[in-house]
């Protein structure tokens, strides 16, 4: 070994990866009874570091060049460009700590910044910039078109994302909605205007962040959505109180209360189209006008999501999607956007052609919570915890 640069890798509890950079060869050792040593050279043309982890049988070895992922054949499966780290230390599912040398800093990577130059282990395609998913039960990678056969297929897996993909669009801006209350929910009112759901107030803004009114009303914390009527008015579920509020937002604002049938529940579920608002019951969706009169009953239960989309259409499940999304929205060509596992998806108006569009820096930690769109402005307003505020998105032409 190498008495400045050799480092291990603990690989299982009987195995374990030496690195010896001074003659380009990695040792595994195993430890049981029948002790073995088995080596194998790394290329010839690249200098180790001496830097080695390991994750679920891949060995992440450091060069002067770049990092490389290697099997435990010595079989090269990817090369990620960061150069010249001197330690590499497994943190958990999500991180790598990699320390550079003297004149770097040191950083704190998540393991997803390792799949930017992956393949598809399904289809093997060589566009690698469509491979944006892991799965971590079968610790593969697939891209966009294979992705939906795998969850169909693998309906409990988990995933991990690439991140900072923006496919699309590009970010406009950023703004401050809310520094202290958790975001429920939030809707375009118009192309410039916000309606944004917290846990004690509806407050509305500008999309420049300057606020225009609130009002304090209480809310389901978990269950509470709103729909926008038209550009002025609000309707807000509060399934604890059998209540609808419809909340003016010009001068005089005002606020108006609809009681929903005794003896059924509310799952939370809104959305309006012409005046109508298709509620969402425990065991039914049911169309309401704004005086509080039901006008019919759509024997569906328990939609947790309904959204109004072109051609009169009303988007209510997702049956034919292997997701359980937890915001949706539409374009105005009729694309579904949805958010799940904190990355944002999209799939054309029959649910097909799905595959990420947007991820945050770092999706383990601060992945998107809401998401709306306008169709006037072409604008995709994106929110996550961790950033304490949105981030405006506008489709390129």
């Amino acid at each position: 070994m190498d008495k400045e640069k050799s480092r291990i890798a603990c690989i299982n509890d009987c195995k374990i990866a030496v690195t010896v950079p001074s003659n380009n060869l990695i040792q595994i050792l195993a430890i049981l009874a029948s002790t073995t040593l088995t080596d194998f050279r790394t290329p010839e043309e690249t200098k180790m570091t001496g830097g080695i982890a390991c994750i679920m049988d891949t060995l992440y070895v450091a060069f002067f060049g770049a990092i490389r992922l290697m099997d435990l054949s010595g079989q090269i499966q990817r090369v990620v460009n960061i150069p010249s780290v001197n330690i590499l230390h497994y943190v958990n599912d999500d991180q790598m700590l990699c320390v550079h040398s003297k004149d770097q800093s040191d950083k704190t990577v998540s393991c997803l910044d390792f799949t930017n130059d992956s393949l598809c282990n399904n289809c093997q395609t060589k566009e690698a910039n469509q491979t944006a998913c892991y799965c971590k039960d079968c610790q593969i990678f697939i891209c966009d078109n294979c992705l939906i056969e795998h969850r169909m297929k693998n309906k409990n897996h988990n995933y991990h994302y690439q991140s900072a993909i923006l496919r699309e669009y590009k970010e406009e801006r950023s703004l401050t909605l809310s520094a202290y209350n958790r975001i429920v929910d939030l809707k375009f009112m118009a192309a410039d205007i916000v309606a944004v759901l917290l846990v004690e107030k509806l407050c509305t803004y500008y999309l420049t962040g300057i606020l225009i009114n609130t009002f304090s009303i209480r809310i389901d914390k978990e269950k509470s959505r709103i729909a926008c009527i038209n550009d002025c008015k609000i309707a807000v579920t509060v399934p604890s109180n059998n209540l609808i509020q419809i909340l003016t937002n010009q001068a005089p604002t005002t606020v108006t209360d609809l009681r929903t049938p005794a003896g059924i529940i509310m799952t939370g579920g809104i959305t309006c189209r012409m005046d109508i608002l298709y509620v969402a019951f425990s065991d039914a969706i049911r169309l309401i006008d704004l005086s509080g009169q039901i006008h019919r009953v759509v024997n569906i239960p328990n939609v947790k999501i309904i959204h109004s989309v072109i051609n009169n259409k009303i988007l209510y499940h997702f049956e034919q999607f292997p997701f359980h999304p937890l915001s949706v929205t539409t374009d105005e060509v009729g694309n579904i956007i949805f958010m799940e596992d904190g990355v944002i998806w999209q799939a054309d108006s029959e649910g097909k052609n799905i595959k990420i569009i947007m991820s945050t820096v770092d999706v383990f930690l601060i992945g998107y919570t809401q998401i709306t769109y306008n169709e006037d402005s072409k604008c995709l307003l994106t929110y996550s915890h961790g950033f304490n505020g949105a981030k405006v998105y506008r489709k390129l032409e």
